[in-house]
């Protein structure tokens, strides 16, 4: 079969074409740049009917103008991934981030499509690692999430050329599941406290009480309260550094911009927040200035000027989390299941309850994506900060 003057004009000087009639095809090469000039490269196509073709050569031809370039075969989906979570994602999040997309690619997605060419994926190849993720016991919420990572990776194959749009774009996400989420309630808060402060008159003094406390009277994160420094500690707490546990591999994958400091062979590290909103001052109010006080006191210091630790070593993020609600069951506060970062939910509940504002709740606990650095130097801020800390601290008074 001959090959018709409009689509000869059609692919220009950088493309030939020809029907096969034992394949019973029209078969496209496009020539590509290459680096080597005695090996050749080129992009084939192909097609049973010309319309087809022709479209299929257009489309390849205008991507080729726009990146200069074409794959000049198609990656599977297990491919793609791992190429996009070792060359873009680890350049543009933190280490526990990339640590979630892997999980999220390697158990779920690569399970569910991993196989299937890129540039044949469709809404459908969508849908089945929703399914895989459902069928699995896997909650709607995990279904999103890895939506959104799929999303993220397909984008950038859009961008660098291997396919033409993204197919996550064409299905509906998954709606995040609900939870009703657990929390303490006031006189459940008030018995913590007044707990702290019982501990610094028995005779042989235990720290952890005045470290749940300080979950209570700060509202901050596991790793803020575990990494805190005594010297971010004065009339305001320096809330710009955390306590990871990361691994070797996870740092050296990390972006650029990523801040940390090492505690020196125990694989924990400081690390700065990832928004600007993380990094806050914290007023210091009289109940948890006095209890900080005291416990520095009863206290041996530490080579790492910690403020908590656990036997005098640092405390491991997973280990606090696993000791919180047994100490809860040892406390006999509640029969509640309370997780260690559901005290930040509680500190917000009696923030709010005792009439603190919206936005300096979000200030406070750094929940606002729009709170800038230079909030934090605006001195009106800062006495705002200091009443909704005062209202706190008088409202989970255990005397009261």
């Amino acid at each position: 079969m001959e090959i018709s003057d409009k689509l000869r004009k059609a692919l220009g000087p950088n493309a030939t074409a020809f029907y096969s009639e034992t394949k019973g095809l029209f078969i496209g090469r496009i020539e590509l740049p290459s680096s080597d000039p005695k090996k050749r490269r080129r992009r084939e196509f192909t097609a049973k009917d010309e319309g087809e073709f022709l479209r299929k050569a257009r489309t390849l031809l205008n991507r080729y103008r726009e990146a200069g370039d074409l794959a000049t075969s198609s990656p599977t989906v297990r491919t793609w991934m791992t190429y996009w979570l070792e060359n873009i994602a680890a350049k543009r999040v933190r280490p526990k981030t990339l640590a979630g997309y892997r999980s999220v690619v390697n158990r779920q997605i690569v399970e569910a499509i991993g196989n299937v060419k890129l540039e044949k994926l469709t809404g459908v190849h969508i849908r089945l690692v929703h399914d895989y993720i459902t069928d699995n016991g896997g909650s709607s919420t995990y279904a999103l999430n890895a939506h959104r990572v799929l999303s993220k990776a397909l984008e950038d194959a859009v961008r660098e050329g291997k396919i033409n749009r993204n197919p996550a774009g064409l299905v509906d996400a998954p709606r995040k599941s609900r939870t009703q989420l657990q929390a303490l309630d006031l006189n459940e808060a008030k018995v913590i406290i007044k707990r702290a402060f019982l501990a610094l008159d028995a005779p042989i003094y235990d720290p952890e009480p005045v470290r749940w406390a300080a979950y209570l009277l700060t509202g901050q994160r596991r790793g803020e309260i575990i990494g805190l420094e005594w010297d971010r500690v004065g009339d305001l707490i320096d809330m710009s550094w955390q306590l990871q546990r990361l691994s070797e591999e996870e740092l050296a994958a990390a972006p650029a911009d990523f801040e940390w400091r090492d505690l020196d062979g125990y694989g924990l590290y400081w690390t700065r927040p990832k928004s600007e909103a993380g990094k806050r001052m914290l007023p210091v109010v009289a109940a948890l200035s006095f209890l900080l006080e005291e416990h520095r006191k009863r206290v041996a210091p530490n080579p790492w000027g910690l403020v908590f630790t656990h036997k005098g070593r640092p405390i491991d993020p997973d280990w606090e989390t696993k000791r919180w609600p047994k100490a809860l069951a040892e406390m006999k506060v509640t029969n509640k299941k309370i997780r260690v970062h559901d005290l930040r939910h509680t500190a917000v509940d009696m923030l709010l309850e005792a009439g603190v504002p919206e936005d300096v709740v979000m200030e406070l606990v750094g929940h606002s994506e729009v709170a800038m650095t230079r909030r934090y130097k605006d001195p009106t801020k800062m006495e705002r900060r200091t009443q909704g800390m005062l209202q706190l601290s008088a409202f989970l008074n255990p005397d009261g």
